[in-house]
C-alpha cells in the first residue's frame, strides 16, 4: 500500500473527499441515507489511493483491507457481550452482506473469529488472574453467560476453563 502520495482536488482522491464532505452534510439532515452511502467509503478510499499510485484498484487488496478493518474493530469491542453482526457491520461502515462476504472461504466466519478472540482474551485472564471466578472471566471476556463461555471455550481448546487453569498451575510447578 503506497504512503505519501500527492492527491489534488481534480484527482480520484479529490472526488472521494468531495463525497465525504457531501456525506457529512447529508448526515446532518438524513442520517439513515448517509449511513447507507457510507458503507461504500472504504472501497472508494482504497480505489483512490490505488489510482493515485498508478495502479488499477485490486479487489483482493480492498478485501484484505476490509478484513483488517473488521478484525481491528472486533478486537477493540470483543469484550462486549452484546456485540452483534449488525453492530460490527455498522461499526465498520458496511452492510451485513459485505461483512459476511469478506470472511467467505476462510477457516472461520465472522462469529467464529469473534469467539476465538473472546477465548484468547479469557485464556489471558485465566493466566494473569488465576483466582478470578469463571463467571467473572466469562463476563469480562465478552461471553453472554458462564454456560456459553464453557461451551465455546471447550469447543475451541478441547478443555474446560478449569482444566486450562489446572494445566497452567502444573506448568508453573518446579
Amino acid at each position: 500500500m503506497p504512503t505519501g502520495l500527492r492527491m489534488g482536488p481534480d484527482s480520484a482522491a479529490g472526488v472521494v473527499i468531495d463525497f465525504v464532505r457531501n456525506l457529512a452534510r447529508l448526515n446532518l439532515s438524513d442520517t439513515d441515507r448517509a449511513a447507507e452511502l457510507a458503507v461504500h467509503l472504504p472501497g472508494l478510499i482504497v480505489s483512490a489511493i490505488s489510482l493515485a499510485a498508478g495502479e488499477l484498484p485490486n479487489e483482493e487488496g480492498a478485501r484484505a483491507m476490509g478484513v483488517a478493518q473488521v478484525l481491528d474493530f472486533m478486537r477493540k469491542q470483543c469484550g462486549d457481550a452484546n456485540l452483534t453482526i449488525d453492530e460490527i457491520a455498522r461499526g465498520c461502515l458496511m452492510s451485513r452482506r459485505t461483512l459476511y462476504r469478506l470472511f467467505e472461504g476462510g477457516e472461520f466466519g465472522v462469529m467464529g473469529r469473534l469467539w476465538a478472540m473472546r477465548v484468547d482474551r479469557a485464556k489471558a485472564m485465566l493466566k494473569t488472574h488465576p483466582g478470578r471466578s469463571a463467571a467473572a472471566t466469562a463476563v469480562l471476556a465478552g461471553f453472554a453467560s458462564e454456560r456459553q463461555f464453557y461451551r465455546v471455550f471447550r469447543a475451541t481448546t478441547g478443555m474446560t476453563p478449569g482444566q486450562f487453569r489446572t494445566g497452567l498451575a502444573r506448568a508453573a510447578l518446579p
